[in-house]
């Protein structure tokens, strides 16, 4: 869902779910490779952003918070078997058009 308003500012809520997957991965063992099954739960991602434009229109300031529910019901998600947990991020940005 996107919003853009007359004085410049704006923002915007998408939500993605992911359902549940099994992974067969390659696992090297003593006797040689071996092919594991891994099961992932499924998740949702709930990213948000809030900008402000100015400057004609040209230049845009903004918040954006990627996996915004991340440990609030449960842990963060793991997109991969082998994978890093993905947490809340917030970044900044400042963009101008030429």
């Amino acid at each position: 869902m996107q919003v853009r308003t007359t004085p410049g500012v704006n923002g915007e809520v998408t939500f993605n779910y992911q359902s549940a997957q099994e992974w067969s991965e390659q696992v090297p063992t003593l006797s040689g490779v071996d092919i594991r099954f891994f099961d992932l739960p499924a998740y949702s991602l709930v990213n948000a952003r809030l900008g402000y434009r100015f400057y004609k229109n040209r230049a845009d300031a903004s918040v954006t918070v990627f996996n915004a529910l991340s440990g609030v019901f449960d842990d963060a998600p793991q997109m991969h078997p082998f994978g890093n947990r993905v947490g809340r991020r917030v970044m900044g940005f400042l963009s101008y058009t030429l």
